[in-house]
C-alpha cells in the first residue's frame, strides 16, 4: 500500500468522527440560539451600564432606533467612521456626501 492509499484509508476512518461532531452540533443548535440570546442581552446590559449607549428619549418611553452615545460609545463611533472614511474616501477615491438621517 503506497502513501496515497494510506492517506485515503485514514480519511475514511476519520469520516465517522466528523459526522458525530456534526450531529452533536445539530442537536445543540436550539441551546446555541438560547445561549446567543442570553449573551446578547448580557453584552447589551453591560454596554448600557457603562454608558456606551442609551435609548434616546428614554424618560418618554424611548423611540425605536434612536440612541444617545456616551463618551466611550462616541469614541467607538468616531473610530469606525474614521476607518470607513480612510478606506472608501482616501483609498478608493470616492466622494463623501452628507444627507439627512431622518426623513418625513
Amino acid at each position: 500500500m503506497d502513501a496515497t492509499e494510506q492517506s485515503l484509508s485514514q480519511a475514511f476512518l476519520e469520516k465517522p468522527e466528523i459526522n458525530s461532531v456534526a450531529e452533536n452540533q445539530l442537536q445543540t443548535s436550539a441551546l446555541c440560539s438560547e445561549n446567543r440570546e442570553a449573551f446578547r442581552q448580557a453584552v447589551s446590559s453591560a454596554l448600557e451600564r457603562c454608558f456606551f449607549y442609551k435609548r434616546s428619549f428614554n424618560i418618554y418611553g424611548g423611540v425605536a432606533g434612536f440612541f444617545d452615545y456616551g463618551p466611550p460609545g462616541f469614541a467607538v463611533e468616531s473610530n469606525v467612521l474614521s476607518l470607513w472614511r480612510q478606506h472608501f474616501v482616501l483609498e478608493e477615491q470616492m466622494m463623501e456626501i452628507r444627507c439627512p438621517s431622518v426623513t418625513p
